[in-house]
């Protein structure tokens, strides 16, 4: 826990019964996220109750094997689900789903990588078709129209550092957009 300090240890004792964990999450209000291979999102609320939430696996209407939870992004008391089939928005206040996008180019699902927010606009790092942003207060976001390619390279992650856009590219080099041209400043993984 992060307010006393103390390590707590979860298993399937106290109910959580991962599947895949794909990517883990603790938001500002001190829930904890837990994204999984199959959809499956596990919150561990502060008190270390816990909420298993099925409404991707039950409810997105895409293949079961197209469900993954790739990345969690919170942003104004929303927690912006990076999942292969687009976004699902969170709710922080009650936990419950608010709405899903679904972005590529003809309104199909689309692998969604990461999300970030910069300058009030939402940015979306897709696996195939660059990076796409949408004005964040648009209240049409689940229409694929509303939103633009940024950037048509091939990404695998998108950051807002510093008060800047910063992305990692498939070639293994960051750079920092400066409005929409980008700036190498550095590399990553094995030299």
């Amino acid at each position: 826990e992060t307010t006393t300090g103390n390590l707590v240890t979860f298993t399937s004792i106290n109910e959580v019964k991962p599947a895949t964990i794909t990517t883990i999450y603790q938001s500002s209000t001190h829930h904890t996220f837990i994204g999984n291979e199959n959809g499956l999102i596990i919150i561990i609320k502060p008190d270390g109750s816990v909420i298993n939430k099925p409404d991707i696996i039950l409810e997105v209407p895409v293949p079961p094997n197209n469900k993954k939870i790739n990345d969690f992004y919170e942003y104004n008391g929303k927690i912006y689900v990076a999942t292969q089939y687009g976004i699902t928005v969170v709710n922080l206040s009650n936990l419950e789903i608010d709405e899903t996008y679904y972005i590529g180019n003809s309104g199909e699902s689309l692998d969604i990588l990461q999300t970030t927010v910069f300058n009030n606009e939402i940015y979306a790092v897709t696996r195939t078709q660059g990076i796409k942003k949408a004005l964040l207060s648009n209240p049409f976001l689940y229409d694929y129209s509303q939103w633009t390619v940024f950037n048509s390279g091939n990404w695998i992650g998108l950051v807002t550092f510093n008060n800047q856009l910063v992305g990692a590219n498939t070639n293994s080099i960051l750079y920092k957009f400066i409005g929409n041209t980008t700036q190498q400043f550095g590399t990553f993984g094995s030299t």
